[in-house]
């Protein structure tokens, strides 16, 4: 959660937990097709592309796809991998930026304190 700001982080937390939903649902829609390791590939080299193109001009969007890049990382190392990863990565995302943002608070709270 690295931020020049204290709203500047809580803006970033909100933005990585709405792309991730964005993702989610996007994940859903590729993991309903079945797409041959090629075709995973090549989604892996779009979403990737995406991503950089899109993360330092609108933070929430280049988020939008980073959800299913990872999803998809996962169906290629697992090929029976099911929607089952969607639910688990969004609750791995929430907790790690929950853990980031509280941090975010405490440490700037210690550094008020001390100053």
């Amino acid at each position: 959660m690295q931020a020049k700001s204290m709203s500047h982080a809580f803006k970033r937390h909100q933005n990585y937990v709405l792309g991730t939903i964005v993702g989610c649902i996007i994940s859903y829609a590729i993991l309903s097709i079945n797409f041959s390791p090629i075709a995973i590939s090549i989604l892996l080299v779009i979403f990737n592309s995406l991503i950089y193109w899109k993360i330092n001009t609108n933070f929430l969007v280049g988020n939008f796809f980073t959800t299913p890049m990872a999803i998809l990382i996962s169906k290629l190392s697992n090929p029976l991998l099911n929607n089952e990863a969607i639910p688990e990565r969004f609750a791995a995302i929430l907790i790690g930026t929950s853990i980031g943002i509280l941090s975010v608070y405490v440490l700037n709270y210690l550094q008020k304190k001390c100053m």
